[in-house]
């Protein structure tokens, strides 16, 4: 199983703390998602722009329960419970 680090916003990456957003839409031509894979979220700063990426410090992981790619090069993956890091 491998793992994968994504960076996600921060108004998202609180929904998915509060348990609103257990699912993600990712761009899937760099990298090979698979059913039962850890992704790590690394929050980022929403005042910052996309090219500075400033983390704010938390992070959290979850592992994938479901993946359904609608479009090429794209997906859908729904995960299990978060584990909060940092």
């Amino acid at each position: 199983m491998a793992e994968h680090e994504l960076k996600i916003k921060d108004k998202f990456y609180q929904a998915k703390l509060d348990g609103l957003k257990p699912w993600e839409f990712r761009d899937a031509r760099d990298r090979q998602f698979a059913v039962g894979d850890t992704v790590k979220f690394r929050e980022t700063d929403s005042q910052c722009s996309q090219i500075t990426n400033v983390y704010t410090g938390r992070e959290c992981q979850a592992k994938i329960l479901y993946i359904h790619a609608p479009l090429p090069d794209f997906c859908i993956f729904t995960h299990g419970p978060i584990e909060i890091l940092k």
